[in-house]
C-alpha cells in the first residue's frame, strides 16, 4: 500500500511514476472518493476522529 501523507507527497509519487494529471480519470477520481469515504467512516467509528475535527481546506499554488 502506498501511503501518502500530504499533497506533496503524492506530487513526488506521481512524478517518480512519469504520470501527470492528464493519466488520472473521473473514474479513477471516484474509486478514490469511494475508498477515501470509507476510511473515513471507519475512523470515525473506530474514535480516531470526529466529525468535529474533520477540516476541509484547499490550497492553491501559484
Amino acid at each position: 500500500m502506498i501511503i501518502c501523507k500530504n499533497s506533496d507527497d503524492a506530487r513526488r509519487y506521481f512524478t517518480g511514476k512519469s504520470m501527470t494529471y492528464k493519466d488520472v480519470s473521473d473514474g479513477d477520481i471516484g474509486v478514490l472518493f469511494i475508498l477515501l469515504n470509507k476510511h473515513v467512516k471507519q475512523a470515525i467509528k473506530a474514535g480516531v476522529i470526529s466529525t468535529n475535527t474533520i477540516r476541509m481546506s484547499r490550497k492553491i499554488k501559484k
